[in-house]
């Protein structure tokens, strides 16, 4: 078989690794021989379409994660190329650490300078937010919660909050933002 599909069998090994499954155990439910699957893991034959489908199904993994090749998708973004991204209601830029906008998730870099905020007001959005303070403090408001964040903490909200945050302090605050799905 050729190599051009051999990460399926791999994918298919390290899932079945990580779920616990003997190699005998996930055969006898995806109703295959041990020989075959062992064979389906060393890319040797290709299964079919039904049965990748029953092998996704009992390791309970959507079936892409298996036949999607992922090493294809990595992605580096060197610091001088990040986009540079302002969002309405916002008075700051924020950098993106990930190309494109056709991911599950969104991260950006944001600093901000004494007295600075995020926005004018408070926002709000469809998707869960997490923040990571990596330099500074984080004043942070969500509702009527209200904390303030330094270094190495984190904290993850449902963006559906109205919320903002700003910085704390004399020094400026460089934190990482994620959210899930993205809102831009």
């Amino acid at each position: 078989m050729s190599n051009e599909y051999s990460f399926l069998g791999e994918k298919i090994r390290e899932i079945r690794r990580q779920k616990k499954f003997s190699l005998k155990d996930l055969a006898e439910q995806v109703e295959v021989t041990s020989s075959f699957l062992s064979q389906v893991e060393l890319s040797k034959v290709m299964p079919s379409l039904i049965t990748t489908m029953k092998i996704a199904e009992v390791l309970q993994v959507p079936i892409n994660q298996l036949v999607e090749n992922t090493t294809n998708n990595i992605q580096v973004v060197r610091s001088e190329k990040r986009m540079k991204l302002g969002i309405p209601g916002s008075n700051i830029l924020r950098e993106s650490l990930i190309e494109g906008f056709d991911h599950s998730l969104q991260i950006f870099s944001v600093e901000l300078r004494p007295g600075q905020f995020s926005s004018e007001s408070l926002l709000s959005h469809a998707s869960e937010e997490v923040m990571l303070i990596l330099e500074g403090s984080l004043y942070v408001k969500i509702g009527d919660f209200e904390t303030i964040l330094n270094e190495g903490d984190s904290i993850l909200y449902d963006g559906i909050f109205p919320h903002m945050n700003g910085c704390h302090g004399e020094t400026k605050v460089v934190y990482i933002v994620i959210n899930v799905p993205p809102i831009i």
